[in-house]
This record gives C-alpha cells, structure tokens and sequence, in this order.
C-alpha cells in the first residue's frame, strides 16, 4: 500500500506540472489503474478534471478516456466529472469530442446507479409495528393489496349517505398485481398517471417505499423506467424551497436532487452537475420517467408551485399519485 501511495503521488505530479504533453497524458491511465481506494480515486478525480482543461489535445484525449474507466469503478464521482466533461465535448472536436461524447454516455449511466442506491439504503426495512425495540423488518415482506376500481362506481358510492355493501362490491373490481399497475398505460398516449387512494394508516408511503426499493433491485418495471423518483408532498414546503440558495431554488430538478439523492451531494459542484442533467432528463426523456407523489392531501405547508410542477413536468412521464380518499375525485378530474 505504501508504494502504490508513493506511485499515485509522483504520477499526479507528473500529470499536473509535467512540461511534456505525452507524459502528462500517458501517465494518465498508469494513474486511473493505481486508483483503487476512495483516497487515491478522489485524488485522480481531481487530477482529470484539471487535465480535461489541459491546453494540448492528447491530454484531453487521455483524461476524457480515463474518465470512463474511473467511473466504472467509482460511479459515485460521476457527477463531479459531469460538468468538465460536457464543456470538454461541447468545445472539442475530432478525437477529444468522441472521448468525451464516450465518457459522458458512461457518466450519465451510473446516476441512476447512484440513486439505486441511495434507494436500497433508505428504504430496505420499515419500522416494526408492535415495538420500537424490535428490529426494523424488511420491506419486501410488507404485502399490501390494492384494488382497480371502477370510475363510476366509485362516484355513485361517494354520493351515497351510507353505501351499501353492493355498491363497494362494483366500485372494486379486482386485485391488482403491483407488476401490472402501469400496464394499461400506453407510452403514445397522454394519460399515463395513477390514482392511488386508501384511509390514514392503510400502508400508502410504505407501498411507495416497497416500489422505490424494488424498482432498485431490478423487480419492478427495471426496463420501463429509467429512473423513479419518490416526492413526499409533505417535504415541499416553502420554508425549505424558499429560492434563496442553490438547494432551494423553487423547480422539480433541484427538489427530486434533494429528497432522492440527498446526501450524495454535499459538493455544490456536483450538486449543480445533477440538477443540470435532470432538467434534460425531464426535458428530453421524460417517457422513461417515473414520478411519484405522495401525500395529495398533505399539502397544508406544501409549496402549491412545487406540487403543480411535480403534476405537469415532464410531459410524457409517468405518474403516480398517492392520497387519502377525500378529495381524490377532484384531484382526478383536475389531470382529466
């Protein structure tokens, strides 16, 4: 270990004050393959993004192929290579623009990586029912059912003083398999979002933790959706996106950076790099876009902007709302 410390450092010498182009962009790789702890990663991620800027092309060349090879084994620094990376393909031409399209294609696949685990880690237990000293259970055990219901079924019991037992009969059809709930909906057509409602304490946000998780692992819509980001209407609240810094600013991309990738992103650098590939995901790729929003009726606190861009945003993404009953004919008719 120490040699390898030793070699990591001479060869970042080499690469950042080097008066020879070849050295510096040869001694590149040598130092990609040396990168094998969160120390010397973060130190030739440094080291790249100030070659990505080198004056001599083969430097740029070299360190935009490092890039993708580093990324592969850290996808965590992705992000911090975003930024350098995109200006080194918008400014670039020949073999240094195709390094670059290369390593950017490379970077911009580990961030749903990145938020994969940010998921596996955030929701893989759910809190025991009976005692806060037992231990957590895991969430892929919680079975909770849920049920199509008829449209208009569902408006006549509403109407009803007292519903009848027939009447709750015909508004539930059937049970659905969570691995079919968005296989009505076609990718050509508008409509693409779900109704979800159920009384206080039915289990409606541990149902949303249950498909974030499984979305994570692979067993739920992997190939449909690029990326499913979970927004807690009671999370988006004024005081907390008020405009005023850079993780506050008042649109979706800087919310779901937020509350889906969260403590990632301590580096403001990085942070700004997400934001900015949200915003063209949801501009350019939204139909591989899962959005949901839970809580609808916790929205006393809620910011009524944030909540309307997390509704419109993205126009071809799928959607899926989550509330308590009252009030959700409304919110239906609202997206009709």
């Amino acid at each position: 270990p120490e040699a390898i410390l030793a070699a990591t450092d001479q060869l970042e010498n080499m690469c950042r004050h080097d008066a020879d182009e070849i050295v510096r962009a040869t001694a590149l790789p040598a130092l990609i393959c040396l990168s094998t702890t969160d120390e010397t990663s973060a130190k030739a991620c440094s080291v790249l993004h100030k070659c990505l800027q080198d004056d001599d092309w083969r430097v740029r060349t070299a360190a935009a192929a490092a890039s993708s090879q580093l990324v592969g084994s850290f996808p965590r620094l992705s992000l911090k290579l975003l930024t350098p990376l995109s200006e080194a393909h918008r400014n670039a031409r020949g073999g240094v623009r195709q390094a670059a399209h290369k390593a950017l294609s490379a970077v911009r696949q580990t961030i749903p990586t990145l938020l994969k685990e940010a998921y596996k880690k955030q929701y893989a237990t759910i809190p025991s029912f009976f005692s806060s000293a037992e231990a957590p259970w895991p969430i892929r055990e919680a079975y909770l059912p849920i049920s199509i219901q008829d449209r208009k079924a569902v408006r006549a019991r509403e109407q009803q003083p007292s519903p009848t037992q027939e009447s709750k009969s015909l508004a539930t059809q059937n049970e659905l398999a969570l691995t079919a709930l968005f296989d009505g909906c076609d990718a050509a057509k508008e409509a693409r979002t779900v109704l979800l409602v159920g009384a206080a304490g039915m289990g409606k946000t541990t149902l949303c933790h249950k498909l974030a998780y499984a979305w994570a692992q692979g067993r739920w819509y992997a190939t449909k959706f690029e990326a499913v980001y979970l927004l807690p209407v009671r999370h988006l609240t004024k005081a907390k996106y008020h405009g005023g810094d850079l993780r506050s600013r008042h649109n979706l991309e800087t919310v779901i950076a937020q509350e889906c990738f969260g403590a990632q992103n301590r580096d403001d650098d990085a942070f700004e790099a997400l934001v900015d590939y949200l915003k063209h995901q949801l501009e350019e790729r939204s139909e591989r876009v899962l959005l949901i929003i839970d809580g609808l009726d916790e929205r006393q606190d809620a910011s009524e902007a944030l909540i309307e861009q997390a509704l419109r945003r993205g126009n071809h993404a799928y959607r899926l709302l989550v509330g308590r009953p009252y009030g959700a004919e409304a919110e239906r008719n609202k997206l009709l």
